[in-house]
């Protein structure tokens, strides 16, 4: 009784399909078990192959994989058919027996080459072995019987993506015309346009992942990047808005923000971002100089930057007593003819750096304008 219960949980659809597979096929005894076929009719041998194949079909349900291959090679000493293939190919894969399973998955699809499950095992059994050519061929051959197959599109898009990121990308594009806008498609068709140099259709694939999650901050985060690599700064600059709306401290919005302006040559509406920037004890000391000092050498092409750089270093000269703040200092004191300030700053930096040779060089150069000892 109890064996019968068991019976009961087994897909009706693998049972069909093995009587199905068994009609026509002939009895294959296999010398691996030692066993003799007993002498039996037709019909019988059809019984107790499915016998066997539904004991098999039991243990695989049951995650006891030893077992189903048990059964299921019991079964081939009274039939052969693609089906037994097929669930002997797939149990060998779950023990993690690539050749066996190779063997059986390939006869499984020489008797049946419709069954497209048959193609996808192979292929997957193909990868497994990192023979990633065979399990695009085989996937092919799949995808001439359904080509609007989603599932085996999508992995047939996934091998391509190392070597053939053009097939891939019309691959995942049919599957979203078939679907609509899908997280994980849109995702792969962003990175694979970063890849190919297409940052336009790469900003086009992430505005559709926005569109289906307009809250993701990342997601947000990523679209800014991919416009300012694209030099779409105002797009860029709108999104990163969005951002500092509802999280205004939010410090990298910010140096993004400064950034994309930058790439306008807006330096003065830069400065606001970088002021604030300057102000926060979470950014480290050198950060802020490297604000100060690309300003300063804007300065050198653009003097009227100069007293934003000016004013940077006078803020951080107030929190802390670092030599290259008064090197800054000194430089810009230079530039607008200020010589006192300017050798107060450099009198400082020989104090505190007396290794920096060109402070001692600009210090000497005033004393001699000036003609002092």
């Amino acid at each position: 009784m109890k064996r019968n219960i068991l019976y009961i949980f087994i897909p009706i659809v693998l049972i069909s399909t093995f009587i199905i597979s068994c009609s026509g096929s002939s009895p294959l005894v296999e010398e691996k078990t030692g066993e003799k076929k007993p002498v039996l009719t037709a019909e019988q041998q059809k019984k107790k192959a499915l016998e066997f194949f539904i004991n098999g079909g039991v243990f695989e349900s049951q995650g006891n994989y030893e077992s189903a291959v048990n059964q299921y090679e019991k079964a081939l000493l009274y039939d052969s058919s693609a089906g037994l293939y097929y669930s002997l190919a797939k149990n060998y894969v779950y023990l993690d027996k690539l050749s066996a399973a190779l063997n059986f998955s390939q006869k499984a699809l020489a008797l049946d080459s419709t069954k497209i499950e048959y193609y996808d095992l192979l292929a997957d059994i193909y990868n497994y072995g990192n023979k990633t050519e065979s399990a695009i061929a085989t996937l092919e051959k799949a995808s001439e019987l359904d080509s609007m197959n989603i599932e085996l599109n999508y992995k047939l898009a996934r091998l391509y993506e190392k070597d053939k990121p053009l097939k891939a990308v019309k691959l995942y594009n049919r599957i979203l015309n078939q679907v609509g806008p899908d997280w994980s498609v849109l995702t792969r068709i962003a990175e694979l346009q970063e890849r190919l140099g297409n940052n336009d259709e790469a900003i086009n694939a992430l505005q559709k992942l926005l569109a289906i999650d307009p809250a993701n901050v990342p997601l947000k985060k990523m679209l800014i990047e991919f416009n300012f690599k694209a030099k779409r700064y105002d797009e860029g600059i709108l999104l990163v808005d969005e951002i500092l709306e509802l999280m205004p401290y939010d410090l990298e919005a910010r140096e993004t923000k400064a950034k994309l302006l930058l790439g306008k040559d807006d330096w003065e509406g830069a400065s606001k971002e970088f002021d604030y920037l300057l102000d926060q004890p979470d950014v480290n000391l050198d950060a802020k100089i490297n604000i100060g000092a690309n300003y300063f050498n804007k300065a050198i092409t653009d003097s009227t930057v100069l007293p934003i750089a000016k004013s940077f270093f006078t803020k951080l000269d107030e929190d802390t007593t670092d030599w290259q703040i008064k090197m800054y200092l000194g430089a810009i004191a230079l530039s607008q003819g200020d010589d006192s300030v300017a050798i107060e700053n450099f009198k400082f930096v020989t104090k505190n750096a007396n290794w920096n040779v060109a402070a001692w060089v600009r210090l000497g150069g005033l004393y001699f304008d000036n003609r002092k000892s």
